[in-house]
């Protein structure tokens, strides 16, 4: 990664801080913040979520919660009061994979159809509407 120094587990070019995959592999941000400023946060409790250059993975969020959680499980030698939302979180992050993959299939007919317009297939607008405002695919494919 020519042109970049590491800072505390960063890679930084001026402004823009990313996280290092070797040193938080957690996947919950595209790109990071200054180490000062992380520090400052979590002194005071703070959470950001996003700003210039900062964009959440709300897949990488929900896994990671869902991994936290089972670990206090694992800690706390009980899985029963953490399963429910475990289980939510991962079949959240589960639903959002799945919703980004019809997407692309969304895309990938998009571009067919201008290369073969005679050949075009519809998307209709209740399928575009499901995927991007229901939470329930098996219902709304009828």
């Amino acid at each position: 990664m020519t042109g970049q120094r590491e800072v505390n587990g960063l890679w930084s070019i001026g402004p823009l801080y990313s996280r290092h995959p070797a040193t938080d592999p957690r996947d919950v941000f595209v790109g990071g913040k200054n180490p000062s400023q992380a520090e400052s946060d979590f002194e005071n409790g703070i959470a950001r979520m996003g700003g210039f250059w900062r964009q959440p993975s709300y897949v990488g969020a929900y896994l990671t919660a869902a991994s936290l959680l089972v670990e206090q499980g694992q800690a706390r030698g009980s899985f029963d009061e953490i399963g429910l939302p475990a289980f939510y979180l991962q079949r959240h992050a589960a639903e959002l994979i799945l919703k980004r993959l019809l997407q692309w299939c969304f895309e990938i007919i998009e571009c067919r159809n201008q290369i073969k317009p005679r050949q075009a297939i519809m998307i209709t607008n209740r399928h575009r509407r499901s995927l991007n405002n229901e939470h329930d695919l098996a219902e709304n494919s009828k």
